[in-house]
Parts: C-alpha cells; structure tokens; sequence
C-alpha cells in the first residue's frame, strides 16, 4: 500500500482488516415476516463487511461522448486514490514491468469509464512501472 495517509473523512470507510477502500452495498434484513433493504460497507478485497449507519451516497455521473473520455479519470494523484479497485491476476503489457521480470507481485488499478460499452482504464501500480492501457473497443 500507499504511505499516503487517507483523508480524515476516509478512515471509517477503510477495511480494518486489509485497509481497502469499502464501497456502499446493500444487504437484506429479516423483520418479522417481511424483509427490507439495508446499507453496508463491503471490502472486495477480504469479503469483510459492516452496518453503515449513514446513509449519504455520492455519485459521479461524465456525460463524455469521446474517445478520450478516459482522461478525466487520470491525474498524478490517481494511483494513490484508496477507492480505487486493484487486481492482482492482470499482467502489465509493459516487458519491462517488475511484475513480469518475477521481482514484483502485480498489482493494477482499474477504472471503468464508459459503463455502456464496458470499456476500463488500466494502471500499473508496480514501483518503477507507470504503465497505462484500455481495453479493447
């Protein structure tokens, strides 16, 4: 991880187990004989999850119809960002990457930016790689 320290705002939505950012979800609860719905915080990386007694959701909606539409998602702060979703099992298409030599795990941050056409921004988040690549179109 990071040495970036987490905005004060930020630190009671990290996972306490693996320090991953915990998205909103919803849960079902059991009353009586019927059954309502109910906000959790979930961390996709352990599966570690907990009641959210807020209930304030924040949604962030680019209407960008271009091929650059990806750009609004990259700045030199982005890799740093804990919300942002890592994966493990994706390779670097860079031969120079830590990660394919064997010296480094792979670790690759990902951001969908076009939910129609199920299009994603990939970064490399290995030390000395900054590599960037989207999918196909």
């Amino acid at each position: 991880m990071s040495s970036v320290k987490s905005p004060k705002n930020l630190l009671n939505h990290m996972c306490p187990k693996c320090d991953y950012y915990m998205p909103l979800g919803e849960s079902a609860v059991q009353e009586g004989e019927s059954i309502r719905p109910d906000l959790i915080r979930y961390c996709r990386n352990c599966g570690f999850s907990k009641d959210e007694e807020k209930g304030l959701v924040m949604e962030t909606i680019i209407h960008e119809k271009s091929s650059d539409a990806y750009r609004v998602y990259l700045n030199e702060f982005t890799k740093e960002d804990p919300r942002l979703p890592h994966i493990k099992t994706l390779k670097c298409p860079n031969a120079e990457c830590p990660s394919r030599t064997g010296s480094a795990e792979a670790d690759v941050i990902y951001i969908k930016y076009d939910t129609a056409n199920m299009k994603y921004l990939y970064i490399c988040n290995v030390t000395g790689c900054n590599s960037q690549w989207r999918s196909r179109s």
